[in-house]
């Protein structure tokens, strides 16, 4: 009887629970879900990520190796592993910090309900930082027992250990390694040049104790690696930040090594940097893996890892163009994207029309001299005076461009203009094709009318004289 009961309370429980779910359940054919639309942009920073996450493990081996190699040396490591180790500690975190915020991009466009893709995206953020984790410490455990024992070798010959402040308590100085002297450094150096010079005085900087000395001893050794013009910029930066380090371990701090940076990257900005990427080719005699090597040292330079559709675009159209005028003035549009080059030349192209059509109906001074065209055009145009009709055709050009408005239609330059639908409409006023009758520049056909009448009419009565 209990079971019985027992049964009939399970069937009627699932009854119940039956119905329950019955009611709850969807229909036969349950409309299907909207999916997350991932476009060009997501595909673009997905393969940013796995470049990234590439370079990151490139870092973490060439860590590994480095360790290996001191693990291998008999003896305290030298002062010159040391230095290697730092420098690809800083090398693997910087790389880790690109790859991390990156893949934190990609999370945030990714759909959360895509539990996969999500569960993916975490488990390789989570699987880089324990790699981080790992190789940071026993990169930190070597560099400080390499520091101790070149301390205690350092203390032996001279006895007590040297006062608080270093250099400038009257204690133990720095000894320059000349060996690790990086070559002087000109101001015409590239971003690859700078770059390969901050890792080479680095290793210079750990190797000879400069962070013994003080900030001004600093600073000194490293103008002494750098050329006069260099040294001029330099001394002015330095000059509104005293005490300033020559090199830091922590890659926040602003140090000479960052100014210098800073100096490069503004003297070659971001689009001359790609630029520089995109025309990159194997010379002739160049063996393939080298240039191979100088490639992916201009994508560092150049934020490849960064580029985007509109990037691409960008360099496509500056590098693509074969009228070096117009390549001029789109070099000069300030963070350049595809929409403002294409303004940009909308409005050189419209300007050169227009300046053309301008030319064709001014009357020019006759110069019978084949050499000396331009400079004589010069001289009459300063002497005479200013022609009152191309004041005013210049005056209508500048107007237009003052008020952001196509010359060709009139209408507000916006993003959705391009390109113009006046473009293949023939004007009214001048009979030419490209422009619209009420940004005609040309004078109206019902001015000129007077003139040419009384000239037909003049030639009537010469004609019955």
């Amino acid at each position: 009887m209990p079971r019985g009961g027992q049964d009939g309370a399970n069937q009627g429980g699932g009854a119940h629970g039956g119905g329950a779910q019955d009611g709850a359940q969807p229909p036969q054919n349950p409309p299907a879900p909207r999916q997350f639309a991932y476009g060009e942009d997501y595909v673009a920073l997905a393969h940013s990520c796995r470049s990234l996450r590439g370079s990151f493990t490139r870092r973490i081996n060439e860590a590994n190796d480095c360790i290996s190699s001191v693990d291998d040396e008999q003896g305290a490591p030298r002062a010159i592993f040391i230095a290697s180790m730092r420098e690809h500690k800083l090398a693997m975190l910087g790389a880790f910090r690109a790859a991390e915020e990156q893949y934190l991009r990609l999370l945030a466009a990714t759909d959360p309900n895509d539990d996969a893709r999500v569960a993916t995206i975490e488990g390789r953020l989570a699987n880089m930082s324990n790699d981080k984790m790992l190789v940071t410490g026993n990169l930190d455990r070597r560099i400080a027992a390499g520091e101790e024992a070149l301390e205690a070798q350092r203390n032996q010959p001279q006895g007590p250990a040297p006062p608080a402040g270093g250099a400038q308590g009257g204690g133990a100085r720095p000894k320059t390694v000349e060996a690790l002297k990086p070559p002087t450094l000109s101001k015409a150096a590239t971003p690859t040049e700078v770059t390969a010079f901050c890792l080479r005085f680095r290793s210079y900087y750990l190797a000879s104790q400069f962070r013994m000395a003080s900030p001004e001893e600093q600073q000194a050794y490293f103008l002494a690696c750098i050329d006069e013009n260099l040294f001029a910029s330099m001394t002015k930066r330095l000059v509104q930040r005293p005490g300033t380090l020559a090199c830091s371990d922590d890659p926040e701090e602003i140090t000479c090594l960052t100014i210098l940076r800073e100096e490069c990257l503004a003297r070659h900005p971001l689009p001359e940097r790609r630029l520089t990427f995109f025309r990159s080719a194997q010379t002739s005699g160049q063996d393939f893996i080298s240039w191979a090597t100088d490639l992916e040292a201009l994508a560092d330079e150049a934020e490849m890892h960064n580029i985007t559709r509109d990037g691409i675009m960008v360099m496509r159209l500056l590098t693509g163009t074969c009228d070096d005028r117009l390549r001029e003035k789109l070099l000069e549009v300030q963070e350049p994207t595809q929409h403002k080059l294409l303004v940009a030349a909308q409005l050189h192209l419209a300007s050169r029309i227009n300046l053309k059509t301008m030319n064709n109906e001014t009357p020019r001074a006759n110069n019978t001299s084949s050499g000396g065209n331009q400079t004589n055009k010069k001289n009459n145009n300063n002497k005479r005076a200013i022609d009152p009709e191309k004041k005013r055709i210049q005056d209508g050009i500048n107007a237009l461009k003052n008020q952001g408005r196509c010359l060709r239609c009139g209408s507000q330059m916006t993003e959705g203009h391009l390109p113009c639908p006046a473009a293949d409409e023939t004007c009214h006023n001048c009979g030419k094709k490209g422009h619209l009758a009420k940004v005609c520049q040309t004078k109206p056909k019902s001015q000129a009318a007077p003139k040419a009448n009384q000239a037909q009419a003049q030639g009537g009565q010469d004609a019955q004289q």
